[in-house]
């Protein structure tokens, strides 16, 4: 699992075998949790799945700077895997999401996964889904990470962001993360590898 992957929930069903993760899990509020109990990550259709960042206007984010993972753990070898899917800049956002969450100092940034990642993810489900119909042990994880970011100002001495997920439209934004330490992020990434140039 990738290192900016921290749990923030976990449940094993005995239909999906399927566990949710995303980044850090300490600033996830208890409603979230709630509406995550009703998430069958196996039937979300990953064409409809939104990322959404809140954080400093001095940060900003390029294509592939967020990533969903989603993978099967079993003690079968054949069985045991996680793929990873890179997250594409939505370049032309709607204008009112998640305002009544953004500081004036903020900027929100949303991510989607494109055709391709989307095909890849759907077929990763299926594959979990064939897995499960077999009673084959084990358990599955969906996650979110961020991989990388930049400034185009200078750092301000602390730097905390929002996470926001969709995985179904009806549904809407689930804040997953409110005050995540970038600067902690980085510093687990590695810092050369977690800032990079604008």
């Amino acid at each position: 699992m990738h290192p900016s992957s921290l749990r923030i929930l976990r449940r094993f069903l005995a239909i999906l075998g399927l566990s949710i993760f995303l980044v850090a899990c300490a600033g996830m509020p208890i409603s979230s949790m709630f509406k995550l109990r009703n998430l069958n990550p196996l039937e979300t259709n990953p064409a409809d799945i939104r990322i959404a960042i809140i954080t400093h206007k001095a940060v900003t984010f390029s294509d592939g700077a967020t990533s969903l993972s989603i993978g099967f753990e079993s003690e079968i070898a054949e069985h045991n895997f996680l793929n990873v899917y890179k997250a594409s800049l939505e370049t032309n956002p709607p204008v009112n999401i998640l305002q009544e969450h953004r500081g004036d100092n903020e900027n929100i940034t949303l991510f989607y996964l494109a055709p391709d990642a989307a095909a890849g993810m759907q077929q990763t489900q299926n594959r979990i889904k064939t897995i499960r119909q077999a009673d084959i042990e084990g358990s599955g994880s969906l996650s979110i990470s961020i991989n990388t970011a930049c400034f185009q100002e200078a750092k301000p001495k602390s730097l905390s962001a929002s996470i926001f997920a969709m995985f179904d439209k009806e549904q809407g934004y689930i804040l997953m993360n409110r005050g995540l330490d970038l600067f902690e992020v980085a510093e687990r990434e590695g810092q050369q590898e977690f800032w990079v140039e604008c």
